[in-house]
């Protein structure tokens, strides 16, 4: 299993790179759109107090384990379907309260097209492992325009779904063959 940490790495790593094309996509195609900055940071964890060069940031951060359903079972080991709340949080900034507004807005709907783009992941670490977001599950929320360090509006937005993967526990090790195994017999005191 991948825990919790492998839930967020398979989310960060698909934004990483699908939010910046459909950031391209909507600047082409949202009339009054202007070019977007494009993240300075993704991440798979909380980073606390980030620097406002690392902005904008996106980080992929699992809440809660909703469930986990048994699949089956072999000598490999056992197969569960295990469903994470993800929450992706933005931090963008602009140069006053309409532009950090726009580009608030703009994130919101990127992340949104970028889960609903490709509904079924693929790991990247190790083995492979299938992963699916659950439409029905986007919920989104967004923080009011303030105004930062030197003067700089910042805004930010959260958007919680659920991802659900399917994760290997691996069998236990093979203690051997019947046919080369050596096992002494003692017999029961009571038979004795």
């Amino acid at each position: 299993m991948n825990g919790p940490e492998g839930a967020a790495e398979l989310l960060r790593g698909w934004l990483e790179t699908a939010v910046p094309r459909r950031l391209a996509i909507i600047e082409a195609g949202l009339p009054g759109t202007p070019v977007m900055p494009r993240p300075a940071l993704v991440a798979a964890e909380d980073r606390g107090p980030i620097g406002i060069e690392w902005w904008p940031a996106i980080l992929c951060l699992p809440t809660i384990t909703r469930r986990m359903d048994f699949v089956g079972a072999d000598d490999a080991g056992e197969v569960y379907r295990v469903t994470y709340a993800m929450q992706v949080l933005a931090w963008v900034r602009g140069e006053d309260h309409p532009a950090t507004s726009l580009l608030q807005r703009r994130y919101a709907l990127a992340i949104r097209e970028a889960i609903l783009e490709r509904k079924s992941l693929r790991a990247t670490f190790g083995r492979p492992s299938d992963a699916t977001i659950d439409p029905a599950s986007i919920v989104e929320d967004y923080s009011a325009v303030t105004t930062g360090e030197g003067g700089a509006t910042i805004a930010g937005l959260q958007v919680n779904v659920d991802l659900i993967v399917a994760e290997l526990v691996p069998g236990p090790a093979p203690v051997g063959r019947a046919d080369t195994l050596t096992v002494a017999a003692v017999p029961h005191p009571a038979l004795a």
